[in-house]
């Protein structure tokens, strides 16, 4: 796939929306946003980066693998990105901030090809702004200790075959001091590691558009 082809694919048409997203969502979001439609007012903001970059055969997609930690997005995979700062012009400038905070790409190497559709997040009260953007060539990571503990680097040939979408249960956080398990979601194999919940919903818009 040039990257003419690629830019072609993700600017210059509409983007598919939660039409596309709705593949990867979990039952357990679809029925809290049936319950509670309305995104809470106190709701906080963030901005991530689809970050993909030209291999020989491929292009590959830039994930990162969160730290354990006591909270909803523990040890999951997924974009840099991260929360919008009082100093960030835009989501656009937090997407980029935040990648560089993350994985040490500079914002002028990016180019931003189009925003994605924004998710709502309502485990941890997020909506999130996700931003698609190329590199020229493959880049030298510099993961932050404190928020990286692996990048990983997947090829789009992945996400094409649907073979890899399967289905799991999965222990998610606690409630009352007991452990949740979440059963049917919806994932996407990435040679044994599981992709799952807004970061899978974001991939499935951006396959729809490829």
């Amino acid at each position: 796939m040039t990257k003419e082809y690629l830019v072609e694919s993700l600017r210059n048409k509409p983007w598919t929306g939660y039409a596309a997203q709705k593949s990867m969502e979990h039952f357990a979001r679809f029925a809290h946003l049936q319950r509670e439609p309305n995104i809470p007012e106190n709701h906080r903001t963030a901005a991530v980066m689809c970050l993909l970059y030209p291999t020989i055969s491929d292009w590959n997609v830039v994930f990162i693998v969160r730290p354990s930690y006591d909270g909803a997005h523990s040890g999951q995979i997924a974009f840099a990105g991260g929360s919008t700062e009082p100093e960030d012009e835009d989501h656009q400038a937090t997407a980029l901030r935040e990648t560089h905070e993350e994985i040490g790409i500079a914002p002028h190497l990016i180019e931003i090809i189009a925003p994605m559709t924004s998710l709502y997040i309502p485990v941890s009260n997020f909506m999130v702004y996700p931003f698609a953007g190329i590199l020229e060539k493959r880049p030298i990571f510099t993961p932050q200790e404190s928020e990286v503990v692996e990048i990983l680097e997947i090829p789009l040939a992945v996400f094409r075959d649907k073979a890899n979408i399967k289905m799991t249960s999965l222990e998610v956080g606690k409630r009352g001091g007991e452990r949740i398990t979440l059963e049917n979601v919806p994932y996407y194999d990435l040679d044994g590691r599981i992709l799952w919940g807004a970061t899978a919903m974001m991939m499935a818009e951006l396959m729809s558009m490829i």
